[in-house]
């Protein structure tokens, strides 16, 4: 399903809940509204993909998100808006499920909670995929999710992948009380270079008074 026009108002968007094939629906324009957003469910035996795939336009949920085994929400590049949910009781829940963010020249669109309350879970087998490939902002902070009054639970280590970064940079996830962020820093070496090339430096100018 692509959508690229208004499409509201939805009550509850399954995807993946129940089926034998993979299903994606693309949204690159309109306004998406709805209640609840499931994707993909923790008890579901099958191996097929659930996907929700943003890159323009905006996504709503007003009152829970539900990522399960298979589900994945993919954000590509900054230009979408992903609004879950209305703060309040509502609360997105990560299950074994995955969120994908594709990074553009300058950073990605942030799930955000639009007001105060709500709360961000994740469960200990979500995963976290980050390629940064197309990235050329260097040393900074990329929010991926903000506005949240907890997150509860982290990204396992060994289920978080940050590829495409520029030699001498590195990734890590840094979370706050409710906001999870990308920090991107130079890596430990680049660190030990420049100090090495300061002395140097230091040591030249010294020489030639």
């Amino acid at each position: 399903l692509d959508l690229s026009a208004d499409f509201k108002t939805v009550g509850t968007l399954n995807l993946g809940i129940s089926g034998v094939t993979s299903t994606t629906v693309t949204q690159t324009d309109g306004l998406m509204v709805g209640r609840t957003l499931n994707f993909g469910q923790d008890g579901e035996a099958s191996t097929f993909d659930a996907t929700y795939s943003i890159s323009g336009g905006t996504a709503r949920a007003t009152t829970a998100v539900n990522i399960g085994k298979n589900g994945i929400f993919d954000i590509v590049g900054d230009g979408g808006t992903i609004q879950f949910n209305n703060g309040g009781a509502s609360a997105v829940t990560m299950g074994a499920g995955t969120i994908s963010y594709t990074l553009g020249a300058t950073g990605v669109s942030a799930i955000d909670n639009l007001a105060a309350g709500g709360t961000f879970t994740i469960g200990a087998s979500s995963g976290l995929q980050i390629d940064a490939s197309a990235y050329t902002g260097g040393v900074g902070t990329i929010e991926l999710v903000k506005r949240y009054s907890t997150i509860a639970g982290t990204f396992d280590a060994g289920n978080i992948s940050i590829t495409g970064l520029a030699d001498g940079l590195s990734g890590d996830i840094t979370y706050d009380t409710g906001s999870i962020s990308l920090s991107i820093v130079p890596e430990p070496g680049t660190y030990a270079l420049l100090a090495g090339l300061t002395g140097l430096v230091f040591v030249m100018v010294r020489r030639r008074r």
